[in-house]
């Protein structure tokens, strides 16, 4: 509801960073997390990227999957958005993925994740320098905000006053 993968879209679709990176990933985890499911769609992903088949990763094993990966992540520069990713049970699984990742992906390859539990971020060893928390809107902020999408040609003010604070501060309720 702050905009986490809201911002992460905008930057993904920035025409200067599409320039900077010859693969761009869009994985989206949510909560019911699938380590082949998730795999599967990294790799179609590089594939349709490469001009090759995609849809064929159903049939390999999640470790034969991650091999590809591994070998598409060492060879050019990616961007790789996972959005979504709940923490809980998956801590370890994330875990060693990107400690695993990182230590062999091509040196201009870039993650961002989304996530509403920092914790997640923190337990891949992201530096907290590097951790954005997007924040509420203020009463003010909100109101503009709604205004600004709104028609308020015979609106009830006083009734719309309400909605916007029922909203709490969160840009895509409003």
């Amino acid at each position: 509801g702050v905009g986490k993968t809201t911002i992460a879209k905008l930057i993904f679709e920035e025409d200067e960073v599409k320039s900077q990176f010859h693969y761009r990933i869009w994985v989206s985890v949510s909560q019911t997390f699938k380590e082949k499911e998730i795999l599967t769609s990294l790799l179609d992903q590089f594939r349709k990227q490469s001009g090759e088949q995609p849809g064929q990763s159903g049939s390999i094993d999640c470790k034969e999957m991650l091999d590809h990966i591994i070998s598409r992540l060492k060879e050019k520069s990616c961007l790789i958005v996972f959005d979504d990713i709940w923490g809980d049970k998956h801590f370890t699984w994330w875990e060693g993925f990107f400690s695993y990742v990182s230590t062999i992906a091509h040196k201009q390859t870039c993650f961002i994740i989304t996530t509403r539990d920092k914790e997640v971020a923190y337990a891949i060893q992201v530096d907290e320098l590097r951790v954005h928390e997007p924040k509420f809107l203020n009463e003010k902020d909100s109101w503009s905000l709604f205004c600004s999408h709104a028609s308020l040609e015979d609106a009830n003010l006083e009734k719309l006053g309400k909605i916007v604070a029922e909203c709490g501060g969160l840009p895509l309720a409003l």
